[in-house]
Formats: C-alpha cells, sequence, structure tokens
C-alpha cells in the first residue's frame, strides 16, 4: 500500500522498498509518514567509515529518499551499537548542515541510547521542504537522501537508528 500511495500526479510517496502493515493508519498515512533510517559502519562501509557523509539506508540496504514537499516533525535517535572512534563526532543532516541533530560526540549515542533530535514535533522546528529536480520517482533527485556526517576521525564500528516523522505538503 505504502509504495504506490499518490499524494500528487506524478509523485510517490515510496520511501523505500519496504512495506508496511496492509490499511494500519490508513487515514494518518496520508497526512504524517515515518522514516526509520540507519547509519551502520560495518554495514555502510564494511568497518572502517573516515570523516565524510553517508547517505542514511532503510532496514534493507536502500537509501532512503524523503519525497519533494516533505517537511521533518521530529527526529528521534536511538543507539543500536556504540559508535567506536578516538573523540569523532556525527551530524544528521536533511537540508543544512546538522540540521536535525549538531555534531555530538559518539560518546552521547551509545547502545539503547534515545536522543532527541532537532525537530521536535512543534512548528517552529520544522525542516524543509524537500525539494526535487527529476521527475523519475524512483530517482533520489526526486527529494532529499538524509545524511550522517562524520567529523574529527575515523569509525571503526557503530549504529544508529534515526526515525524521521514527516509531512508532505
Amino acid at each position: 500500500m505504502f509504495n504506490n500511495v499518490q499524494v500528487a500526479a506524478g509523485m510517490p510517496t515510496q520511501l523505500s522498498k519496504t512495506t508496511p502493515l496492509e490499511q494500519a493508519g490508513v487515514v494518518i498515512h496520508k497526512t504524517k509518514c515515518l522514516a526509520k533510517c540507519y547509519f551502520n559502519v560495518a554495514a555502510q562501509t564494511g568497518g572502517t567509515a573516515p570523516a565524510g557523509s553517508y547517505s542514511l539506508l532503510d532496514d534493507l540496504g536502500n537509501t532512503v529518499v524523503l519525497p519533494k514537499g516533505a517537511y521533518v516533525t521530529n527526529a528521534v535517535l536511538v543507539g543500536v551499537a556504540s559508535f567506536v572512534g578516538t573523540s569523532a563526532t556525527i551530524a544528521f543532516t536533511f537540508l543544512t548542515a546538522g540540521d536535525l541533530l549538531a555534531a555530538t560526540a559518539i560518546t552521547s549515542l551509545t547502545a539503547n541510547t534515545i536522543v532527541a533530535g532537532v525537530p521536535v514535533g512543534t512548528a517552529a522546528t520544522w525542516k524543509g521542504p524537500a525539494t526535487a529536480t527529476s521527475q523519475d520517482p524512483y530517482s533520489p533527485a526526486m527529494g532529499v537522501i538524509p545524511q550522517a556526517t562524520v567529523a574529527t576521525t575515523t569509525l571503526t564500528a557503530g549504529n544508529i537508528a534515526i526515525f524521521l516523522e514527516y509531512v508532505i505538503l
């Protein structure tokens, strides 16, 4: 259901190739969406993540693309496995550097730790809109790819889940 819903002509709300529960939240689905993203050092880099930017991925390893017109209304980060890297920081970005979470020491993003991002559900903290340049609904240019940015030093392990609530206007 989620993979085929049309918001406007030519603009599917496909977030990834995963399929949510059929018929769950049909009314809410058309007004509010949730992207479950990951930054996993082992899966994305083979175990060594030098300073730089990395696309956030879904459960199946696909790049997450928030569609054109999306506004991120809430961001919550949950540590899956502690990051390893001397004095490294990680920032999470939607449109501008660190707009989901400013550069944060990896010691604050340990396993089972829950961290609130910048958009906290109030209209004053919303981030958006996502813009697009392509008409191809399966192209990353159809929206914005959220990023994790590693700074200071190389990471050798770690995994974090990022839950992004968003609406499409």
